[in-house]
């Protein structure tokens, strides 16, 4: 279950390093992120501010967009969509076919295989829909980072 309190918010212990060595790589971080929560009134804006304004401070993102809607609301924004992913490269002028979606769910996968990057499935065990098509599968953000840094 995701958090809807800032103070329940945790960064993982690696994460700080792990971004660390990709910006020194020269890859700028865009974090992609569905927030149905908003939609559903279980998360208030502010608190998904302050999360975030954590992710900017100790992990240094500063590009961060979010898909506040559910899927009822059929938007183009909404994971497995594309559309957040192709604003991000639209406004950052990022090359699609140089980038990497890090994603746990099938939805993230499907948007990033849509956009055409390199997809890398971080596979959490979770009991639902398993992603499909090309993509390379890791267990933890280490070997996540470690096989974007060798391709």
């Amino acid at each position: 279950m995701s958090p809807t309190l800032s103070k329940d918010f945790n960064i993982l212990d690696e994460a700080k390093c792990l971004v660390q060595r990709l910006k020194e790589d020269s890859f700028e971080i865009v974090v992609v992120t569905n927030q149905p929560d908003i939609a559903r009134g279980k998360l208030e804006i502010a608190e998904l501010e302050a999360m975030h304004s954590l992710l900017r401070k100790t992990l240094g993102i500063k590009h961060i967009y979010v898909c506040p809607h559910d899927d009822e609301d059929s938007c183009h924004c909404r994971k497995p969509k594309d559309g957040l992913i192709r604003r991000a490269v639209r406004e950052l002028n990022l090359d699609i076919e140089l980038s990497f979606l890090v994603g746990d769910r099938w939805k993230d996968i499907e948007a990033g295989q849509s956009a055409g990057c390199t997809c890398i499935f971080l596979d959490r065990g979770y009991t639902e829909k398993r992603p499909a098509g090309k993509f390379i599968r890791v267990q933890s953000l280490e070997q996540a980072v470690e096989c974007i840094l060798s391709l």
